[in-house]
């Protein structure tokens, strides 16, 4: 059995971050289906969800294609501002950010979305994904064989070379 479930179900992990770092060949149809609920179409796309006993067996049925692990607050904010889009491909700015969720800033966004008072599909508008570019330096860098599964804090590491 794998201990992800219970590092990953603790008191202090407030918000995942799910990075797709495999393609779609051979994939099950229920892995597909899972990808798909998670908005997870193309490789290198990333998205926020909550750390509930739901979203944590999703992920465990893609633990192959994807990686997840607890965001800090920081760069949850530099993920908002740089790989932020609105519908349209707009990017998320302080007017367009007051426009649609009546919020006046990305660093106040971040809070509410780290602090769980909102999730990025209630705000109007705006994707609930993010697209990433592939890693600065490769995958070779990782202490874990493969970017796969859950990683825990080291995903920001990833997240931050994929900004």
């Amino acid at each position: 059995m794998s201990s992800a479930p219970a590092e990953v179900g603790g008191s202090d992990a407030h918000l995942l971050v799910v990075v797709r770092t495999k393609g779609s060949a051979n994939l099950p149809s229920d892995v597909r289906r899972t990808l798909a609920q998670l908005r997870l179409l193309r490789v290198f796309s990333a998205c926020l969800v909550p750390s509930s006993p739901d979203y944590l067996g999703m992920l465990r049925t893609a633990k192959d294609v994807v990686c997840w692990g607890e965001i800090e607050r920081g760069l949850l904010e530099r993920l908002l501002a740089k790989r932020g889009r609105l519908v349209g491909n707009r990017r998320l700015t302080e007017e367009n950010l007051r426009r649609f969720s009546g919020l006046g800033s990305v660093r106040e966004l971040a809070d509410t979305i780290y602090s769980r008072k909102l999730q990025l599909r209630d705000v109007k508008g705006m994707k609930p994904f993010f697209r990433l570019s592939p890693p600065k330096g490769g995958f070779k860098g990782s202490k874990k064989k493969g970017y796969s599964g859950y990683l825990g804090r080291e995903i920001n590491e990833l997240v931050t070379r994929m900004l």
